[in-house]
Parts: structure tokens; C-alpha cells; sequence
């Protein structure tokens, strides 16, 4: 997409710059239809360093010019007020390296933030989403978009606007309580009734964090809110705000440097007047006083009543998120700010900071935690402790707050199990629960008391009792209790690699205890740091044989176990490492009842690459298997040797996917979805070995590893329904087995109703090398 025949024509033309094995298209003669290579090697001379400016600068400029002409259309000669504005975050595919840098990810995208600014009438409106379904990494990733100066920044345009956006809560029968249990809560159904959806907000004033936290970064003059939400507020609260807000003129504002946070101060000098308001970004109530020269009286924007001076200062006691508007004399001016920061907010991010660092230290070379992070993901938590301790150094509490709450370090919090206060809110917050965060993530099972206790030998002293009996708010769960002081237990290792062990532990006094894995003893204790409570300890990976893993705990006094988690690493395959064909006709469409119609029979019928894997091979594809015009299809391939493209680990939480993961069919293959693509790689390894294999997807496929059909642990009942042995957007696990040299993979792969994609994964062995030409 965007390196097509007429799109290369038109750059050679304006440009005089001569793409290579273009010249046919140029003279008026198209390109031959079954070069399927040509669209890789545009995109390869185009982005390549010393040309990639000039071809971003052409397509930038010609997306602004079609926006300027939608922009004259809507307004024609009568509304000059109205603008075009494109709403979103910059983000690109998945598959696909997203950069740290908002500037540089529009400008991939065809939109020049800098020549846009200075652009009337055509504006960048960036986009954050509120009420989460849950607690996770994820919900936090989705919620920073309102406190991330750069993206609130992106909207800086000749209009500054902000859009925010929901997210849907959803009920559906069949799957109870998928986001909140309806049915529960006393909502009556219809007859026939299938789904509800709706939105969360805040409770009372909370609802306008989402609108102050970005007033108090730009001088918005447009706010949107979308999708099913309650655009009303509550009536008490959000009128007198959005009195405030109406009232301000719609011009650009100056930031007042001398106060930014917690409240933020900016200001206008127009013709009529000096106006200035302050917005409160805090969820606690905050004192700001303002020295005032050459102003006159001092009118509130919305009552029109003058305000009390004392000395020429303006004292405002502003409540959590509350904006305040005024105007006095055109010739005035803000001579100081003075804002008295809640002592509680002060001390709240000192300790805050304080355990990030303890956590970075523990991660560091020679600490307890040693490799329990990725470089990648220490790279975050140390840029997020700078950003913070230069937000606090500026006396920028609120942003210290948010920067060390953001989801790059919560992702840290969460994988080492060490929560910080006030993170997530709740009794327990360092209760270990299970994981199930978003499409193609690893989730993380726990195995509850009853299973822990399968696994322990047969006169094992322990004792499953109800949480309850340890602590009577913590309800609902299984303690296997510990009497004489030690048990152990047996994990399965179903192939070799780096595993980790978190253990959910409670006891009955404050105290410590060791853990052996396989006779060695792991570098942590297990430490009870409140009584009667969960809590939980995340131990470093360890490099395992496949086999068994025995595992004994040892602690003094009663002592519980009410659940631990085993997690292997994983090694996802990137997109370079894959040669891809397609797409070719399936026989299922969305809509088709039964809604599985049409699937079993594509995964029955044989497709030209099933009977010639060459990757050098031409299909001519018969007319009932075409999904589109064109009949001949060859193999492609993904060639990416950017330094940035490397292996290591998958993490989408909070938008920085650090490698080219998995297969996106719609780009590499042109699939328009629900089509067959086809996929090969080749596993080259040192030895005969085991290795488990993990395939999440949109939607359905089949692996052959060296000739043989992989046989998934999806249920019987989806492989009979689908005849295939891979389906959806969680990862499917299988254990195969590799052979000493090459090991050739094959993949037939249909797409769903929206997407077409694979994203693989293997269990993390650093000497096996995967190819895309074997």
C-alpha cells in the first residue's frame, strides 16, 4: 500500500527522482503484473538513508494539499469558522516498528506536524481513551495518552484540540460477567436481546481529570468526547467547569512558565483585554497566588464579578480539577506565581521515586533481581525515573506523579510483583492474580491451592483452608497451609529455556523464607512484609532442561501458598524471518450461518503451495481459488537489516514494540481478510531437542514442521468444528520436536472479518536461528 504503480508514477514526475525498474511505467507501459517483488524494492529505495527525507516530504506535502482542498469544500465562501481535523495517535501496525518520536510516527504516516501548525483551517487533534475494563498495564498504557505532554503537544496546531474516547464495557449472553456481570447488578434483558455496551467514568469530580489534565497542557480551543458516553456529566459538576471553558476566547494562549503544575496558568493580550485562567490538574485541592501588575480590576469570565486583591495578588483555592477564567486591562501583565503544593502530593512522589529506584537497583548488574528485566525494559524504567526526577527537580509534582505511575514503569511494578501505594487501589495490592491482558499477549494462569497440592508428594503435611479463615476481607480463594514449615511441589518443563517462578504466599506473622529450585537456592527470600495478607514474590528466570523443576519452601510458622505461576520465555519470530504468498479465495465470508460455514472446507480444499513449498515457485492460480485479479502469485520476502529490527522480547503494553513481530497478511500479502495466505521459515538447530511453540492469530491456520501437521492443545471441539488445529487472538500452545540442522515450518493461515495475521513464538533458546531463505 502507497508504493503502487500511479503513486510511483506521480513521485517520479514532481520530483525527477527516477525509482529503479520504473522506466516502463514512466514511457506509458505498465509495470509486468506478476512482479511481485516490485512494491519490496520501491519501498526498500525510497526509505533507504539520503532518500527517505525527500519521499517523506513529498507524500507529507501531498497529504496536506488533499487536506486543504476538503478543507475549502466544507467551508466554501460562507463558514469560514470551519476547520478539517484528522483525530488520532500516531500509532501504526502492530507488525511493524512503531518510533519513540510522535513527530517522526505522523510524518511516517504522511502528516508533518510543523508545516501543519502554521496551517489554518487544518488541524492534528490527538486522542486519549478513559474507563478502563481493568487494572492491568494495558488500561494504564490507555489512559496516559491525557497526561503524555508529547502526545497532548501533537494537537499544538492553528487550532489546539484534544478528542477523547471511551472504551466500550461490553455484555454479551453466553459469557458471563466478560466485563461486568449485568445480569447481576439487576439489568433485565428482553427477550432476544444480545449484547449491551456502554462506558465507565469517574466518580463525582473525577470525571473531569480527563478534560483539566489537558487544559492544563494546552490552551485547548476544541474538545471532543466519543463513543457511548455520557456527554451530559453530572450537571453540578461539569456546568460550572465547562462555564469556564465556553467563556475563554478562542485564541491562542500563552503557558505562564512561573506556574505549570500541579496548577497550570496560561494567558492571552488581545484587543480587548488581558485574560488569563488556571486549571488545577490535581485530584487534590490546591492553593496558586498571583501577583498582578498594571491590572486594574479583575473580572471572573463567567459571573462577571470582581474579584478581591490584596497587594495586587489574586488568591484562587482551586478544588480537584477546577478551572477558574478572568479578564482585566489589556495592558496587564502576571508578575509572579506562587502555587502551595500539597504536602501530601510533595511526600506522595518522593516516596513514590524512592521505590522506583530501589526497584532499579534491584535490578542492576549484582542486585537480587538481576535479570529479571530485559534491556528493553530497563531502557523504560530508567528513562521513566529521569523524566521524574527532573519533573520533581522543577517542583512538577503532578508530573512526577504520572511519569512514575505511567505504563512503561508499571510494566516493571507488575513483572517483578512489587506494586507501589496508590498504584492500583484496592485491599491486597500485592495479591498475585492471573493475567489476561489483550490480543496476541501471553497470558499468566495461576495454579490455585488445589493444584499446588496435586503436585506435592502424597504425605506432604498441608491443608487447604479458605482464605477467609486467614483474613475476613479475603474471600473467595484457597490457602494451602504449611505445617511443619516446608513442602515442595513439582513443576513441569516442557522444554528447554528460561523459566520463572512467582509464588502468592501469605503467613501469620511477619518473617522470611527460601525457596530451593532443583536443590539450588533462588537469590530471593520470601518475605512477609504484612500478616494474614497476600502477598507475593517474582524470582529471576532460570535456565532449565526440559523435564521436571522441584521446588521447596522453607519458612518458620505457619505459612500458606495460594497460588503460583510458572511462565516460560518466549522468542517471538519477526516479521523478516518469514517468505509469504497470497492471498487466495476462501470459502467463508462474516455473516454466512452457521457462522463457521465455509472454514473446514478452505482447510480441506489443497492450495498451489501445499503441493510446491518451493520458495522460488509461481503459482498460476485456477479462477475459483483467485481472491482478487491477479492469477499469479510467487513468494515474497520481509528484508529488513535496520539496526532497530532485532529479537527480543514482545511488549505491546504501552505502545513500544521494540521489533517487527509476526505476519501482517493485510500488508505482506494484500489479504483484504477472511483470504488464505500462505507462510515459511525455516528453524535451523544445533541438536535434536524439544521446543514448545505458541501461535496467536486473526483467526484460523495449520503448521507443518518438517513435513509433519502440529498438533495444538486447542479443545477437540474447536478442531472438529474448524478441521484446523490454530484459532484467535490468544496464544495456542504446542510442544514439538526439532531435529540437528534445518527444520522447515509451513503455514496456511486464513484471516477473520477485520484482519489476517500470525504472530509465532518459541521458547526462548538463544542458539536457534530462524530464516526466511534456508
Amino acid at each position: 500500500w502507497g508504493y503502487d504503480d500511479w503513486m510511483i508514477a506521480q513521485f517520479t514526475k514532481e520530483t525527477g527522482v527516477t525509482v529503479p525498474d520504473f522506466a516502463k511505467a514512466l514511457s506509458g507501459k505498465p509495470v509486468a503484473s506478476d512482479d511481485t517483488q516490485r512494491f519490496n524494492q520501491r519501498y526498500k529505495f525510497l526509505t533507504a538513508p539520503g532518500m527517505r527525507e525527500k519521499w517523506e516530504a513529498w507524500r507529507c506535502a501531498k497529504v496536506m494539499e488533499y487536506h486543504q482542498r476538503i478543507r475549502d469544500r466544507l467551508r466554501g465562501k460562507d463558514r469560514p469558522d470551519l476547520f478539517f481535523g484528522v483525530v488520532g495517535d500516531g500509532n501504526c501496525d502492530t507488525s511493524y516498528l512503531v518510533p519513540d518520536n510522535l513527530e517522526e510516527r505522523w510524518r511516517g504516516i504522511g502528516i508533518d506536524l510543523k508545516a501543519l501548525a502554521g496551517m489554518p483551517g487544518v488541524a492534528v487533534i490527538p486522542v486519549a481513551r478513559y474507563g478502563n475494563r481493568g487494572t492491568g498495564v494495558g488500561d494504564q498504557a490507555t489512559y496516559d495518552g491525557f497526561f503524555n505532554p508529547q502526545n497532548v503537544a501533537v494537537g499544538f496546531g492553528h487550532l489546539r484540540g484534544f478528542a477523547a474516547y471511551m472504551l466500550y464495557h461490553e455484555w454479551y449472553p453466553g459469557e458471563p460477567g466478560k466485563c461486568f456481570p449485568l445480569p447481576r447488578l439487576g439489568v433485565i434483558f428482553k427477550k432476544g436481546t444480545y449484547a449491551y455496551c456502554t462506558q465507565v467514568d469517574g466518580a463525582g469530580r473525577n470525571t473531569l481529570e480527563k478534560y483539566a489534565a489537558v487544559l492544563a497542557e494546552q490552551d485547548s480551543t476544541f474538545l471532543r468526547d466519543g463513543g457511548n458516553s455520557y456527554i451530559f456529566g453530572d450537571p453540578e459538576i461539569w456546568r460550572p467547569w465547562f462555564a469556564e471553558y465556553q467563556a475563554l476566547p478562542a485564541k491562542p494562549f500563552t503557558r505562564l512558565e512561573a506556574a505549570r503544575d500541579p496548577v497550570a496558568v496560561w494567558h492571552a493580550k488581545l484587543d480587548d483585554g488581558f485574560y488569563f485562567y488556571a486549571v488545577n490538574r490535581e485530584r487534590l485541592p490546591v492553593t496558586i497566588t498571583l501577583t498582578l501588575a498594571d491590572a486594574g480590576e479583575v473580572r471572573s469570565l463567567t459571573s462577571g464579578a470582581a474579584q478581591r486583591l490584596e497587594q495586587n495578588a489574586l488568591r484562587l483555592e482551586l478544588a480537584p480539577y477546577e478551572l477558574r477564567s478572568f479578564r482585566c486591562a489589556a495592558g496587564a501583565r502576571i508578575a509572579a506565581a506562587r502555587t502551595d503544593v500539597p504536602a501530601e502530593l510533595v511526600q506522595f512522589a518522593w516516596r513514590r521515586l524512592a521505590f522506583a529506584q530501589n526497584l532499579l537497583g534491584q535490578v542492576s548488574a549484582g542486585g537480587l533481581r538481576e535479570g529479571a528485566l530485559t534491556k528493553p525494559e530497563m531502557e523504560e524504567l530508567e528513562k521513566g525515573l529521569a523524566e521524574a526526577q527532573a519533573a520533581i527537580q522543577q517542583g512538577h509534582y503532578s508530573r512526577a506523579r504520572t511519569a512514575l505511575a505511567a505504563a512503561p514503569l508499571m510494566h516493571a511494578y507488575v513483572k517483578l510483583g512489587m506494586m507501589p501505594e496508590a498504584q492500583v487501589t484496592t485491599r491486597f495490592p500485592d495479591r498475585l492474580s492471573a493475567v489476561k491482558d489483550g490480543f496476541y499477549k501471553h497470558g499468566e494462569p495461576v495454579l490455585n491451592a488445589e493444584e499446588i497440592a496435586r503436585l506435592c508428594a502424597a504425605d506432604a503435611k498441608v491443608e487447604r483452608v479458605a482464605s477467609a479463615t486467614v483474613n475476613p476481607d479475603w474471600r473467595g480463594e484457597e490457602v494451602l497451609m504449611l505445617r511443619d514449615g516446608a513442602v515442595t511441589f513439582e513443576l513441569d518443563v516442557p522444554a528447554d529455556g528460561p523459566y520463572s517462578l512467582v509464588l502468592g504466599h501469605t503467613a501469620e506473622a511477619r518473617g522470611v523464607g527460601t525457596v530451593t529450585l532443583n536443590g539450588a537456592s533462588l537469590p530471593l527470600p520470601v518475605t512477609t512484609v504484612k500478616a494474614r495478607t497476600p502477598e507475593q514474590t517474582v524470582f529471576p528466570p532460570v535456565t532449565l532442561k526440559a523435564g521436571k523443576a522441584r521446588v521447596t519452601v522453607r519458612r518458620d510458622g505457619a505459612f500458606g501458598l495460594y497460588g503460583v505461576k510458572w511462565l516460560p520465555s518466549w522468542r517471538p519470530l519477526p516479521s523478516a524471518v518469514w517468505g509469504t504468498t497470497g492471498p487466495f479465495k476462501s470459502f467463508w465470508r462474516h455473516g454466512l450461518e452457521p457462522w463457521y460455514s465455509g472454514i473446514s472446507k478452505g482447510f480441506e480444499t489443497v492450495y498451489p503451495p501445499e503441493t510446491n513449498r518451493s520458495l522460488s515457485a509461481v503459482y498460476d492460480v485456477p479462477a475459483e481459488l483467485v481472491s482478487r485479479d491477479q492469477r499469479r502469485f510467487g513468494w515474497s520476502f520481509d528484508d529488513d537489516s535496520s539496526p532497530d529490527v532485532r529479537l527480543g522480547p514482545l511488549d505491546m503494553d504501552h505502545g513500544k514494540v521494540r521489533i517487527k513481530i509476526g505476519v501482517n497478511c493485510k500488508v505482506r500479502t494484500g489479504s483484504s481478510a477472511n483470504d488464505f495466505s500462505f507462510a515459511q521459515t525455516t528453524i535451523i538447530s544445533p541438536d535434536d531437542r524439544t521446543v514448545r511453540l505458541a501461535v496467536s492469530l486473526d483467526f484460523w491456520c495449520d503448521i507443518w514442521l518438517n513435513g509433519e501437521k502440529v498438533i495444538s492443545e486447542m479443545s477437540d471441539e474447536k478442531k472438529n468444528m474448524y478441521a484446523c488445529q490454530f484459532c484467535g487472538h490468544e496464544p495456542l500452545y504446542a510442544t514439538v520436536k526439532l531435529k540437528k540442522g534445518a527444520n522447515p515450518m509451513f503455514v496456511k493461515q486464513q484471516g477473520g472479518s477485520l484482519g489476517s495475521g500470525f504472530v509465532f513464538w518459541v521458547s526462548d533458546q538463544p542458539d536457534l536461528e530462524f530464516r526466511a531463505r534456508p
